[in-house]
């Protein structure tokens, strides 16, 4: 199961330096609440504007997978509202994702700009990216030597090899957009 956190900027680099998370909530240590308050992605919006709409650092919002966690946690009755809450340190490698979220005083915020994406899933995105401006590079070169193409010397040789690398940029291209959709379905 995916819940949130909402971490200061500051917060966040000192866990990731010292490899454990020890915030409760903004200005209050786990030592002092007894938990690190969390939330679900529903309920992640009205956190931000009743609690984080007058911080002035920057603040992110953290995805943490429960299934990676290394303490005990569970959903307790808040206000009629149930919200989890972790009983002990954070570890960083419990983090799936973040982004930075903004609270603002006029009203309800979407802090989930989209789903953060698993890094394997961006990197095949980012690669299907450079594959498809390489088959726009092959395609356009292929177009222009094909009809100037010298009838005298190989008449077929440069055409039919833009084309050849044209085609096969092309399914490269298609096979990782493939390959990330799945790898980021996988990892939702």
């Amino acid at each position: 199961m995916r819940i949130f956190h909402v971490a200061s900027l500051a917060d966040w680099q000192r866990a990731k330096a010292l490899g454990t998370y020890t915030t409760s909530t903004y200005g209050a240590s786990l030592d002092e609440v007894g938990f690190i308050h969390a939330a679900r992605r529903e309920q992640v919006a009205g956190v931000l504007s009743r609690h984080y709409a007058e911080v002035d650092e920057p603040i992110l919002l953290l995805e943490i997978e429960t299934d990676l966690l290394d303490v005990p946690w569970r959903e307790d009755d808040v206000d009629g509202e149930r919200f989890p809450h972790l009983y002990g340190p954070l570890d960083p490698k419990a983090v799936v994702g973040f982004l930075p979220a903004r609270a603002t005083s006029d009203g309800p915020v979407s802090p989930l700009m989209g789903r953060p994406r698993a890094p394997l899933a961006s990197a095949f995105f980012g690669l299907s990216a450079v594959l498809f401006s390489a088959a726009l590079t092959l395609l356009v070169s292929a177009v222009v030597v094909s009809t100037n193409a010298d009838s005298s010397v190989h008449p077929n040789a440069a055409p039919t090899l833009l084309w050849a690398l044209t085609l096969t940029a092309g399914v490269a291209t298609i096979a990782s957009w493939m390959v990330a959709l799945s790898v980021d379905r996988q990892a939702s």
